[in-house]
């Protein structure tokens, strides 16, 4: 009896529960809204603009228009519209995984930067294809780094806004 009266002045009432089974969820989804309700404005404002860029690339890649990489930066060739459509791909399919960190309220400023990293490589193997296939840099190719240098940009804005 008396090991009992000591062991409940030990235990804590949250510990208690979470021993008896009403600890807490660690893989629920909450809502967007519920997700986004301690975020700033700043940080919804580059949510809302990546996740519609993201999706305007995609769009723009599988539709055939001429803002695709062969209409920018007068590529025709098979391979390079293929490792496009790839790459187009892995980032519909990370920010699909960054929805779900952010919809279980994990940490997603480390994500981030990891995928800033990861568009400086696609920036610099790119870059460095066409330098090596075209005759000679045009607008394309500007514009082609101009618009990695700017998604770069956005997402070291949007880490930094969501470590805050």
């Amino acid at each position: 009896m008396n090991d009992n009266k000591r062991l409940g002045d030990i235990v804590t009432t949250e510990e208690k529960k979470i021993l008896l089974g009403g600890g807490p969820v660690y893989f629920q989804l909450s809502s967007l809204r519920e997700a986004l309700r301690d975020k700033t404005s700043a940080f919804k404002a580059y949510l809302a603009i990546s996740t519609f860029l993201v999706f305007l690339v995609f769009v723009v890649t599988f539709a055939g228009a001429p803002l695709s990489l062969a209409g920018i930066s007068n590529t025709s060739h098979p391979a390079d519209l293929q490792v496009h459509k790839v790459r187009v791909f892995l980032g519909l399919f990370l920010i699909a995984g960054f929805y779900t960190l952010l919809l279980l309220r994990q940490e997603v400023s480390g994500v981030l930067v990891s995928f800033s990293a990861l568009c400086i490589y696609f920036l610099a193997s790119g870059a460095a294809r066409l330098l090596r296939l075209l005759p000679e840099p045009g607008l394309g190719f500007y514009m082609y780094v101009l618009s990695w240098l700017v998604g770069i940009i956005l997402l070291l804005l949007f880490a930094r806004e969501a470590a805050r």
